[in-house]
């Protein structure tokens, strides 16, 4: 667990994230709002994040309740200034959740910037990439007059948690993280076009994103976990860039992605498991890059996949016998690899594969008369024996 504070050092968080963290802080203060209990003291200090993303807010320590009237005195400003509402640092004991919608927006804006808060100058004037929509949002959290803000945290999670506005947000981080000088092609990507016309963009009639075909753009960097956030994602297309790194576990929360496509880039790392998630997956192409360790048993889950394509790697281990599973699969390419061990006889249930690469490996043993039934016709890109029995 660190503190937003820590998570601020390095600056500026990618915009999904930023309203990911948020959202869930605002659900923390409805909890104590709907209990009667103002925080008063809300700033990344007091915004905690465990491993897995969760938010927490904590440090209730000057909270001000309605049942305790006496906590705090009259006309005494307490809190933190610089996350302080102007009717708070007038008076702590005169104020309402509107006081927590202000130190949550003045703290958004730090996370989206970078800077500190300067009533000045807007977000979107800082970050030029911030869609106006999210620029707004932020506005309206810290308007100084408190009649103009959000009258509670759910009008404010209303908004914030709009799933176009996420989309957007996300996409923009995506191509912020990887340099995508060319992706863009029109300029679109800094502007707030509607998505469905930006270039490799197909969104739905809500203006969720449910396709993103960014391949063959010069895209360099890490792919960000931040993708994660394109929930209704039904494929994903980044192959032929000079992307880097390990893939994002994160990936595993897209459960509708029926296509990912990887290849020819160089990613490196595990393949994670997470991916195992993906039932809906029907091509996992991810030939080409530097990936390595074992291939995860989970993707013996994909039992709706029909294209799994890991060659030209350094993957290592066994072929896990869990692949058996995968009984709608037609192309199996492991090629060129690390892989040992025997080919695993569960493969016999692979009734469906046209085509099958294992050649270029340290598999040991022999084709057994089940796999050689199986595989006959591919027999020289196994590049093994056949058993006598």
């Amino acid at each position: 667990t660190l503190s937003l504070r820590d998570a601020l050092s390095t600056g500026s968080l990618p915009m999904s994230r930023a309203m990911d963290i948020c959202r869930q802080a605002a659900l923390g203060l409805k909890a104590a709002h709907d209990r009667g209990i103002i925080h008063r003291d809300v700033k990344p200090e007091n915004i905690l994040i465990g491993s897995n993303g969760t938010v927490k807010v904590s440090d209730f320590g000057i909270a001000h309740a309605d049942s305790l009237p006496n906590l705090t005195a009259t006309g005494v400003g307490i809190g933190t200034g610089r996350y302080m509402s102007p009717e708070q640092i007038k008076d702590s004991k005169r104020v309402d959740a509107r006081a927590d919608v202000y130190s949550l927006g003045v703290t958004l804006y730090e996370m989206l910037t970078g800077k500190r808060c300067d009533l000045g100058e807007s977000a979107k004037a800082s970050r030029p990439a911030i869609p106006s929509e999210l620029g707004r949002i932020v506005n309206k959290c810290i308007e100084p007059d408190r009649e103009n803000r959000y009258a509670n945290v759910d009008d404010l999670l209303r908004e914030i948690a709009n799933p176009a506005l996420i989309n957007r947000c996300a996409l923009i981080d995506l191509y912020e993280a990887t340099n995508g000088h060319n992706w863009n092609r029109n300029h679109n990507w800094l502007t707030d076009a509607p998505l469905g016309s930006w270039y490799g963009v197909t969104a739905n009639r809500d203006g969720v994103v449910s396709y993103l075909n960014a391949s063959s753009n010069n895209l360099e960097g890490k792919i960000p976990s931040e993708i994660a956030h394109l929930t209704e994602l039904t494929g994903l297309e980044l192959q032929e860039n000079r992307l880097s790194g390990s893939i994002p576990p994160e990936l595993g929360n897209l459960t509708e992605l029926a296509y990912i496509g990887f290849h020819e880039n160089r990613l490196s790392g595990n393949i994670p498991p997470e991916l195992g998630s993906l039932t809906e997956l029907i091509d996992l192409t991810l030939y080409e890059n530097r990936l390595s360790g074992n291939i995860p048993p989970e993707l013996g889950n994909l039992t709706k996949l029909q294209n799994l394509l890991l060659g030209n790697n350094c993957l290592s281990g066994n072929i896990p016998p869990e692949l058996g599973r995968l009984t709608e699969l037609e192309v199996l390419f492991l090629e060129y690899n690390r892989l040992s061990g025997s080919i695993p006889p569960e493969l016999c249930s692979l009734t469906k594969v046209g085509d099958i690469s294992l050649v270029g490996n340290n598999l040991t043993g022999c084709i057994s008369k089940a796999l050689f039934d199986v595989f006959g016709n591919d027999l020289a890109k196994i590049n093994l024996p056949i058993c006598d029995s």
